[in-house]
C-alpha cells in the first residue's frame, strides 16, 4: 500500500508560508509538501464566513477579525505537532503580533516570507479567479505587513521564480532538503536498474530489469526490493554506478498509484508508479514538466 510520507523524524517542523495576498503562498506551500511529503493546511480555509464576506466586499479585516482565525490555525499546528507530523501552512501572518500568536506553544514554527515586486503581485491578482478576497485590498496588505524580525525564525525568499525553484530555495535556506533519489545501474549478476526514493527515513527501492522508460506510454516492470540506508545515495562499487541523482517531488498519490517527478542531472522527468494485481509498473506520463527547478547533489544525510 502506498502511504503518505513524513520526512525528518524526531522533533517536528511547521513551515508557515507568509506574505501578502497574491505573492504565491498557496502555490509554494503545495510545492513544499510535494517535495517533503509533509501535511498541508490552507490558512484561508480557517476563515469564518463573516471574514470571507468582508474580504469579498473589499473591506479589510481588523485585528479583532483575525484573532479567532489565527487561534484556529495555531490549534491545528499544535495537533499536528502532538501527533508527530511535520506540516506546511499557507497563512498571511502579516504582523509580528499575528506570528507571535501562532508561535505560542508551537516551537516547531519557522516562517517562509515570500516577497515580490508590487506590480508582479498586482498582475497575478488581476488574473486570479474564484478567490474570495478583492484585489483592491492589496494596498492594505502592504500597509499591514511587518517584515520578519531578527529574532523570528525564518527566511525571505524571492517568489518571482517557478514554484519548485522557490520551494527548494526556501527549504535549503532553512537548512532542510527535498527528498532525495538515486538511480543505480547494476552490471552483475545481470544488468538492471535500481530506483531508490527517500521516504520515511529510508530509501524505498525497486529493481527495474529493463531500465527506466524513455518514452511516454511504455510500461516497465518494477520489483520491490529491500529498503536501503542513506549511504546508498552516494554508494558505488566495481559493479554499480550512479546514473542519476537529485530530488523528487510527489505530484499525486492514492493506495494504488503515485505520480512523481525526478529532478535529476539532466532536468525533470515525471513518472507514474502503479500497483497491479501482478506487480508494479512504471511509465513516463504524457504531460512532462515545463519548468525545471534546480537539481544537483543534496546534503549528506546523517
Amino acid at each position: 500500500m502506498l502511504t503518505p510520507a513524513l520526512a525528518c523524524p524526531g522533533p517536528t517542523t511547521t513551515l508557515v508560508v507568509m506574505g501578502v495576498s497574491g505573492v504565491g503562498k498557496s502555490t509554494v506551500a503545495r510545492a513544499m509538501t510535494e517535495l517533503t511529503g509533509w501535511v498541508l493546511a490552507e490558512g484561508d480555509d480557517f476563515h469564518p464566513t463573516a471574514n470571507r464576506s468582508k474580504l469579498a466586499a473589499g473591506q479589510p479585516l481588523t485585528d479583532d477579525d483575525r484573532w479567532s482565525w489565527l487561534r484556529s490555525i495555531a490549534a491545528w499546528i499544535g495537533v499536528r505537532a502532538a501527533e508527530g507530523s511535520n506540516a506546511v501552512v499557507a497563512c498571511s501572518a502579516l504582523r509580528r503580533t499575528y506570528r507571535d500568536l501562532l508561535r505560542e506553544g508551537n516551537p516547531s514554527i519557522r516562517f517562509v516570507h515570500l516577497v515580490a515586486p508590487r506590480e508582479v503581485i498586482s498582475a497575478r491578482l488581476a488574473q486570479r479567479r474564484g478567490h474570495f478576497m478583492s484585489p483592491a485590498l492589496l494596498h492594505t496588505q502592504f500597509e499591514t505587513l511587518e517584515d520578519l524580525g531578527r529574532d523570528e525564525p525564518g527566511v525571505r525568499v524571492d517568489s518571482t521564480h517557478d514554484r519548485e525553484t522557490i520551494a527548494v530555495q526556501a527549504l535549503r535556506a532553512l537548512g532542510l532538503e527535498p527528498r532525495a533519489f538515486v538511480v543505480h545501474e547494476h552490471r552483475v549478476p545481470r544488468h538492471h536498474i535500481d530506483l531508490r526514493l527517500e521516504e520515511n527515513g529510508v530509501l524505498r527501492s525497486w529493481a527495474v530489469p529493463r531500465g527506466m522508460p524513455a518514452e511516454p506510454g511504455v510500461n516497465r516492470l518494477l520489483i520491490a526490493v529491500a529498503d536501503h540506508d542513506f549511504d546508498h545515495l552516494t554508494y558505488t562499487d566495481a559493479d554499480k554506478d550512479i546514473t542519476d541523482t537529485g530530488w523528487w517531488q510527489e505530484n499525486d498519490r492514492d493506495d494504488h498509484r503515485m505520480v512523481f517527478t525526478l529532478h535529476g542531472r539532466a532536468g525533470a522527468r515525471r513518472y507514474v508508479l502503479v500497483r497491479t494485481a501482478s506487480g508494479w509498473l512504471i511509465r513516463l506520463t504524457n504531460e512532462q514538466p515545463r519548468a525545471q527547478g534546480p537539481s544537483g547533489p543534496l546534503c549528506t544525510r546523517e
